[in-house]
């Protein structure tokens, strides 16, 4: 005869409930954004519910226009639906619809990453008001594709894929760079004419430098997504490289003898290296600051704004 197995009380539901680790529920208010974001992109409206304890239990309202008729669901995000997790949503969805006359929501679903504890009641007591939903199904109910990974065509994509925080790195330490040399520069005050056009034309071609960054940045940013194609980053890569190099070709004299400019040239190459966007120009120049003796002084340079570009990343993240 097969052994019963005791089903768990209510005290132990909430005490499982309850060992939710702070990691879990920072996963989970994620979850949720995502959630969100789902509905959203399939033309529901989605807002944030406040907490209402078991008389209003869930984490977002969604709504959608059904024959001219507002229809309202209370959406619980959850990391995982397990059977505690599912027999505890059911008595507060119950608990709610008790306590009002008149309900102000159509349904509750409860909504998670994925089932575990198969096979399990997905509509307890057949109420028709309850489902459990995982992403996969949630996805198919609003007929949202499944995002689709960037895929790379070009070298430079395939570099990009393979080193992008190294490249974002990269570019927030050297527009940190280019900031600093423009802070100097408006700094400057000469007196005759032709120094008061030096100090604007380099003004000019440090922002040109500091904007041409700034697209790459958001061209990898949206390759990443799936929302342009490499080339676009190819494109805004190859701008930028034909700049360094004519800056080069024009001002070699000046970079050799100015560390903060040197810095700017070897930190410019080695972003162009990680992005597999090179040339022999580039490497040329870089090798011409070598030996002029201004590479030290440019890679503490570097080094430094590196670590400043790190921190700056990090606390844009928070």
């Amino acid at each position: 005869m097969a052994k019963r197995v005791k089903e768990p009380s209510q005290r132990e539901i909430l005490a499982s409930i309850r060992k939710t680790t702070e990691k879990e529920r920072v996963e989970e208010a994620e979850f949720e954004r995502q959630i969100a974001a789902l509905f959203e992109a399939a033309n529901w409206s989605a807002s944030r519910l406040p907490d209402g304890g078991r008389t209003r239990p869930g984490d977002l309202l969604v709504k959608r226009n059904d024959l001219g008729r507002e229809r309202r669901y209370i959406i619980d995000a959850v990391s995982e639906i397990n059977p505690p997790r599912l027999r505890q949503a059911f008595e507060d969805f119950r608990h709610s619809i008790e306590q009002k006359k008149e309900p102000d929501f159509d349904e509750y679903w409860l909504v998670g990453q994925y089932f575990i504890g198969e096979p399990m009641r997905k509509m307890p007591r057949n109420d028709r008001r309850f489902r459990a939903l995982d992403l996969k199904q949630l996805r198919e109910l609003l007929a949202i594709p499944k995002p689709k990974k960037s895929k790379a065509s070009t070298r430079l994509g395939k570099a990009v894929l393979a080193n992008e925080k190294e490249i974002y790195l990269a570019i927030a330490g050297l527009i940190l760079q280019i900031e600093a040399k423009l802070e100097a520069l408006r700094g400057e005050l000469p007196n005759s004419d032709d120094g008061q056009s030096r100090v604007a034309r380099e003004i000019s071609g440090f922002e040109r430098m500091k904007a041409e960054l700034e697209r790459i940045r958001e061209m990898v940013a949206a390759f990443k997504k799936g929302k342009a194609p490499d080339q676009e980053v190819v494109k805004a890569t190859k701008t930028f490289r034909q700049g360094v190099e004519e800056w080069w070709t024009n001002k070699s004299g000046e970079i050799l003898t100015s560390t903060a400019k040197g810095a700017i040239l070897v930190s410019s190459v080695g972003l162009l290296a990680l992005m597999k966007a090179d040339s022999v120009a580039a490497i040329t120049a870089v090798a011409a600051v070598v030996n002029g003796g201004a590479i030290e002084k440019a890679k503490k340079i570097g080094r430094a704004m590196k670590r400043i570009g790190k921190q700056a990343l990090t606390e844009e993240a928070r």
